[in-house]
């Protein structure tokens, strides 16, 4: 568990936390898409693959969020 404060950069913020872990989780499900892209920036930050090395799972399906790359799963 990593808290955030549902914006991208609590996102970032709460990934950065969890990369620190071992073992490094293999997915996150963010409590809303925002803080999943910002999980999904410090991922790619660091060199990992999104859903490749970690899979990210956002939630309340956003319009923004298929324009990412790779494009945001979101519930």
């Amino acid at each position: 568990l990593a808290r955030g404060d549902f914006t991208a950069r609590g996102g970032y913020l709460a990934m950065q936390t969890l990369l620190k872990r071992r073992p490094r989780p293999t997915a996150v499900f963010a409590c809303n898409d925002l803080m999943a892209m910002g999980a999904i920036r410090a991922l790619q930050e660091q060199g990992l693959s999104v859903p490749h090395d970690i899979s990210v799972i956002g939630y309340d399906n956003i319009a923004f969020a298929a324009y990412l790359n790779p494009p945001l799963t979101s519930l």
